[in-house]
């Protein structure tokens, strides 16, 4: 990352010609919620012989909400049609994660039975930051008023935090000739640090207020791509909602399958100052 932005800030002051303006900018910028699928995720098995059979299924659901951050970038701009410009934004959504488990199991000779179903509430947040590289075009240029029309490639660093519970199914065990089962309540979380490609594109507005200083309004669209991968489960001891066993679970995969899928694509509007070197 740092890599990228010292070698376009050095393209944008030494390599491009001297006679052109050069221009800063920073301010805040609201931001769409990123989009997380929600997830139904069931899985059957039963033991050999067939003592007892499982149903599992586990559901999340995931209602986000944008926020407020802040962009920064610098531009340099050819002559009064044409630029280009690094910029950099913080992009955040926060969620209300909702969880749920149900349980049907059915014994060799028919006897079924279901748990109440289990609900859980958590939060988490998606956490990113976006990187830049535009092609600017001036559609209008006038003394006070400039429209900017800006591309590019963008570069995505994201960090999504989301915390929940799932239930997991243990059993048959044999004990004297009797059979038990259980379930277990299973706290879980998705955490990772991705890096993702993608572009972004928008449109930008600039009043001039001074010959070197201008007020901004910008929205655009970002093009992200998706993190996916699965709930991770707590490892560890835990005691069955009946009572009747205790497990360890020594895998974070315990739920493989349980996926979630993080789209990370937004729009946002920003405002703020841009000084004119």
């Amino acid at each position: 990352m740092r890599k990228i932005i010292f070698a376009s800030i050095i393209f944008c002051l030494v390599l491009l010609p001297l006679k052109g303006e050069i221009a800063l900018n920073i301010g805040a910028v609201y931001s769409g919620a990123f989009s997380i699928d929600n997830v139904n995720y069931q899985n059957m098995r039963s033991d050999n012989p067939s003592i007892v059979s499982f149903t599992q299924t586990n559901n999340s659901n995931f209602v986000g909400t944008g926020g407020a951050g802040f962009n920064a970038g610098l531009s340099f701009f050819f002559n009064y049609k044409m630029g280009v410009g690094i910029s950099i934004a913080t992009l955040k959504t926060n969620y209300k994660i909702s969880n749920s488990f149900n349980w049907h199991f059915q014994w060799w000779d028919g006897t079924a039975g279901d748990i109440k179903p289990k609900e859980w509430k958590s939060d988490g947040d998606v956490n990113v930051l976006p990187v830049n590289i535009n092609v600017i075009f001036r559609a209008v240029s006038k003394e006070k008023l400039k429209l900017n029309i800006f591309f590019g490639p963008t570069i995505f660093f994201a960090s999504p935090k989301l915390t929940g519970n799932g239930g997991y199914a243990g059993g048959p065990f044999d004990y004297q000739g009797s059979y038990y089962i259980d379930w277990y309540d299973l706290p879980m979380e998705f955490k990772s640090s991705k890096t993702l490609f993608g572009g972004n594109g928008g449109v930008e507005l600039e009043y001039f207020f001074t010959e070197s200083m201008a007020l901004y309004l910008n929205a655009s669209y970002y093009f992200g791509g998706n993190i996916e991968d699965n709930w991770k489960v707590k490892p560890g001891k835990y005691t069955g909602e009946f009572g009747s066993l205790v497990g360890t679970i020594s895998s974070e995969d315990t739920l493989a399958g349980y996926n979630v899928k993080i789209g990370i694509s937004t729009f946002t509007f920003g405002v703020g100052v841009k000084v004119y070197l």
